[in-house]
């Protein structure tokens, strides 16, 4: 039997608050010609990122088609510009337009280890607003 996906994943993935999503740019060349596309990054891992787009920004590709980060809206995150992710899957939403998986692809170990250091920073800062919340 498949295990759950989560016992699948190589890396945690740390959710994002819908007010903490981060905007990005991204480029990409498909069958039917290229083109730029804004998404917002709602979710990251060490392996990947889960984007939304409205409907009318699909990009002109489809599952296992490639994009690069163009620009990131986040400053702590600004070495990922020109990262090339690959699009794992891609759904149609009902209320975020479309949710795709994207896995990063020939990313360098500094590359990683930053993105560790970000997601840790990410994670202790959820937490202690959460224990702040309890009091």
């Amino acid at each position: 039997m498949d295990k759950p996906i989560h016992e699948r994943r190589r890396f945690e993935r740390i959710f994002f608050p819908s007010d903490k999503w981060i905007s990005g740019r991204f480029s990409y060349q498909g069958e039917n010609g290229h083109g730029e596309v804004t998404a917002m990054i709602m979710n990251m891992s060490q392996g990947g990122i889960g984007i939304s787009f409205a409907r009318e920004e699909r990009p002109g590709i489809d599952k296992n088609g490639h994009m690069v980060i163009v620009k990131i809206r986040e400053p702590a995150l600004d070495f990922m510009e020109k990262t090339e992710v690959e699009l794992k899957w891609i759904l149609k939403h009902e209320s975020l337009g479309y949710a795709a998986g994207c896995q990063f692809l020939n990313l360098a170990p500094e590359k990683e280890q930053k993105i560790q250091a970000y997601l840790e920073k990410i994670k202790a800062s959820m937490n202690s607003q959460d224990t702040t919340r309890k009091s």
